[in-house]
């Protein structure tokens, strides 16, 4: 592992763009703390910015805020500076159907899980309480046996996209990647017109809402869902439904 300082890092890194792609990046913030990005690729450096890329997105650093670098990864975690602000969310309503496909002009199509929600952002210095991190959902859906043992179901979603966690079992540990991945997204709320997604205009301030299609579930009937809303680094919000007739285990979704 080589280490180098300013003396010769911009000739060395202006070398290697685009050849490496396990480096570590040493940098103060804007607030002159000193930050460290690991698992990053040189994509290029031009006008005195050095462009990286991680976990599939690119960012920009100025060269003037570069303190150290590493040419291989360095144990330990991540700190890009991140002045979005922290927030909950408050789960309204959730429109959950009956089973995963429903008839529309007597023709069968599948169904979606409508989940109306609300915003609440945290005042706090030095962060932008007009940005935030997008909320991740995770919804988990039982339904009734399908097969010849009459084992029930267990299906899982995620919205938006880039929260799947790639794994189709219960795995907090890929949850969490997907939080702290530069992937996700964020979301500006200065522009309170762009601010409601809610069918229902009129409510209060941050009313939004997600579908999410039931592709998987099918025909068979749904007898409980737990939806888990994950916010700018940690759970912040539940929901649980059960039918009254369902006696199983009360934490079903952490199975398989």
């Amino acid at each position: 592992m080589r280490y180098f300082m300013m003396s010769g890092l911009i000739i060395f890194l202006a070398l290697s763009a685009g050849m490496l792609d396990a480096a570590t990046i040493f940098y103060k913030s804007g607030s002159g703390e000193k930050q460290m990005l690991t698992k990053v690729k040189i994509i290029s450096i031009t006008k005195g910015v050095i462009t990286i890329e991680k976990d599939g997105a690119k960012r920009s650093i100025s060269l003037s805020q570069l303190t150290d670098y590493s040419d291989a990864d360095t144990a330990g975690g991540d700190a890009f500076e991140d002045n979005s602000a922290d927030y909950t969310v408050n789960i309204v309503k959730v429109d959950m159907p009956k089973a995963g496909k429903v008839k529309v002009n007597d023709k069968s199509t599948v169904a979606e899980c409508e989940i109306e929600y609300t915003i609440g952002r945290k005042s706090e210095e030095g962060k932008d309480i007009n940005r935030i991190k997008a909320p991740y959902f995770y919804l988990y859906v039982l339904t009734e046996g399908g097969d010849e043992y009459n084992n029930r179901h267990i299906f899982r979603f995620a919205s938006p996209t880039e929260a799947k966690p790639g794994s189709d079992t219960y795995d907090e540990a890929r949850i969490l990647t997907a939080i702290q991945s530069l992937k996700r997204p964020t979301i500006n709320l200065e522009n309170m017109h762009g601010l409601s997604t809610s069918k229902k205009l009129g409510q209060g301030f941050g009313d939004r809402e997600i579908k999410i299609k039931l592709d998987k579930v099918q025909e068979r009937r749904i007898v409980a869902y737990h939806i888990d809303v994950w916010g700018k680094n940690e759970k912040i919000a539940e929901k649980d439904w059960s039918d009254t007739m369902y006696n199983g285990d009360k934490k079903w979704w952490l199975k398989y």
